[in-house]
């Protein structure tokens, strides 16, 4: 089992993944953007952070970029899940040191859930 963290403003996604990632017997909790991850993150480091790119007030790459740049979360293990796919965006992202990029449209809860072993592993 896995804490996770899953960064997402839409309260129904946030929702169907945090649903999923919970039956596979991982503890999700979900901030809906920077000020709610600051709070999580104050609590506990997660073993995997999910990040969303587009949030309100400051985008999710601002947020990567202050994480890595912060000693206590700077090896942080991240994935980003987002419905971006500038490849510019993608680009800085992985430069950041991400563990993975996922398209929203392009993976389902349940197949994001298989996932997270593989990323923790890295």
């Amino acid at each position: 089992m896995a804490d996770i963290i899953l960064v997402e403003d839409n309260d129904t996604i946030a929702r169907t993944y945090a649903e999923a990632l919970r039956l596979s017997d991982h503890l999700v909790r979900v901030a809906t953007g920077a000020e709610a991850l600051e709070m999580e993150l104050a609590t506990a480091l997660p073993d995997l952070l999910l990040l969303d790119i587009g949030l309100p007030g400051v985008d999710g790459l601002d947020i990567l970029r202050r994480l890595r740049l912060d000693p206590h979360t700077a090896e942080l293990k991240v994935a980003v899940l987002s419905n971006y796919t500038d490849r510019t965006i993608v680009h800085e992202a992985l430069s950041l040191g991400i563990v993975e990029y996922v398209e929203k449209g392009s993976i389902t809860p349940s197949l994001l859930a298989g996932q997270i072993r593989r990323w923790l592993e890295r």
